[in-house]
């Protein structure tokens, strides 16, 4: 129950970054990893290939968490609330905050960020900011290095297997 609830307004310290991952690990990534692996143990005692369906689902699940948070910046429903307008900060600001320091905009960003109760307008430019940092790009790069980690954990099982999963990558 302690991982729930992602903290909001938690910027510009690297430990937030780290409480990040931690979060998605907790939440979505062992989610998926304990799935896949359960899905192969009703076929297999194989621990090679139970480890290999684990390691899947975890990369899986980490891409689909920072795929959505990245894809949250701009929620296509009006019906749904970005993350920002109300606070919780995800991949994408954790990272511009606490690593793109000396980036021209970071004053922008953070001040913005500071003071909350973000119209659409200023939503639209902090989305802005982000795209313009290279922030959204560098989560969307990580998510693909979770992919890949997904697509290489199912190398391992046998080709029909392998066929039916990599579709979900």
């Amino acid at each position: 129950a302690k991982h729930q609830s992602f903290p909001t307004n938690t910027y510009a310290s690297a430990q937030s970054l780290e409480q990040y991952f931690t979060h998605i690990i907790a939440t979505t990534a062992e989610l998926f990893a304990v799935g896949a692996w359960a899905g192969g143990r009703l076929h297999t005692n194989d621990e090679n290939i139970l480890q290999a369906l684990r390691d899947f689902g975890f990369g899986l699940g980490m891409k689909t968490a920072i795929v959505l948070d990245c894809r949250d910046l701009r929620p296509k429903s009006p019906d749904k609330p970005s993350d920002l307008a109300v606070g919780s900060y995800k991949l994408p600001v954790l990272y511009a905050a606490a690593t793109l320091t000396d980036h021209p905009d970071h004053e922008l960003l953070m001040k913005l960020l500071r003071e909350g109760n973000l119209s659409r307008d200023r939503l639209k430019t902090v989305v802005e900011i982000l795209e313009e940092m290279g922030a959204v790009s560098w989560s969307v790069q990580v998510a693909l290095e979770y992919e890949n980690k997904a697509r290489l954990a199912l190398d391992s099982l046998p080709d029909a297997a392998r066929k039916v999963l990599v579709d979900y990558v």
